[in-house]
């Protein structure tokens, strides 16, 4: 009996269970960047979602007092001072 090979169906996860909606835009912004300027770096997908609400996140760099807000939908990061009390 000769079987023939079968293409297995694929399909996308664009909900995730995993991470919240402060994460998940975050990572949406990256991927956003890397085929804007790396148009054919990685596979389009349709844009990935979050089954909950979360923050966004706060990046810290460097020694300094400064500390980087993520905005989805902004162009960059802005730049906030931190003060100790």
């Amino acid at each position: 009996m000769d079987l023939a090979p079968v293409e297995p169906r694929t399909f996308e996860l664009v909900l995730n269970y995993r991470s919240h909606s402060g994460i998940v835009d975050c990572a949406r912004s990256i991927i956003e960047l890397i085929t804007r300027y790396w148009p054919y770096s990685i596979d389009a997908l349709q844009p990935e979602r979050a089954s909950v609400d979360g923050f966004r996140p706060i990046f810290f760099a460097g020694q300094e007092n400064v500390c980087l807000l993520f905005r989805p939908g902004e162009q960059g990061l802005n730049t906030t001072n931190l003060r100790s009390s």
